[in-house]
């Protein structure tokens, strides 16, 4: 028996189906940038070896901190929030061995929830569950957008006299965070 081979169809395709096709993956796209993440499209972070966007927070113990009276220290910032298990998992271990080799330095690691509805008390619970035992400040709009918070983690590091040195969305591993931080002691 011969074998045949389909031919390949010469029709034309419908152009105008395809089109309107097209149109409409087009405007769902829109749709969802435009109306579901805004912040997303507007955001931008800093730019490394600019002085860093000063922020003043409420602290989960009733405290107060102020990146810009924090200067002669190397501050590590972490944009977080309790529900982020990438920051539960393996941020905070990360800054906890990271805080344990630099113990003798002056470095210093807050954390700023990106999430409004994050309360004192859960940052409290959250800071004994994880051993994050260093200063955890409540939500600050204004923070968050001038680092281009968009996402948990975002990392950030200002040198002591208060300019930019890095900054990063995702998680920043130790060796990363101690390679960018030793340079500056």
């Amino acid at each position: 028996m011969a074998r045949t081979s389909k031919q390949p169809s010469h029709e034309p395709i419908n152009t105008r189906l395809l089109g309107g096709a097209t149109l409409s993956v087009i405007g769902v796209v829109a749709v969802v940038l435009l109306f579901v993440s805004p912040g997303y499209l507007l955001s931008s972070t800093p730019d490394v070896g600019d002085p860093a966007p000063d922020f003043t927070v409420a602290t989960s113990d009733g405290g107060e901190f102020t990146l810009s009276q924090q200067k002669g220290n190397v501050v590590v910032v972490e944009f977080m929030a309790i529900y982020c298990s990438v920051c539960r998992n393996q941020q905070v271990p990360a800054l906890i061995d990271l805080q344990e080799e630099l113990a003798n330095e002056s470095v210093i690691i807050v954390s700023v929830t990106t999430k409004d509805d994050d309360t004192a008390g859960e940052l409290e619970q959250y800071k004994q569950d994880t051993g994050a035992m260093w200063p955890h400040g409540l939500y600050d709009s204004e923070a968050k957008d001038d680092y281009g918070a968009i996402g948990t983690p975002t990392m950030a590091v200002v040198d002591s006299e208060g300019e930019l040195a890095f900054i990063e969305r995702g998680f920043v591993g130790k060796d990363e965070l101690t390679s960018v931080i030793e340079p500056l002691l």
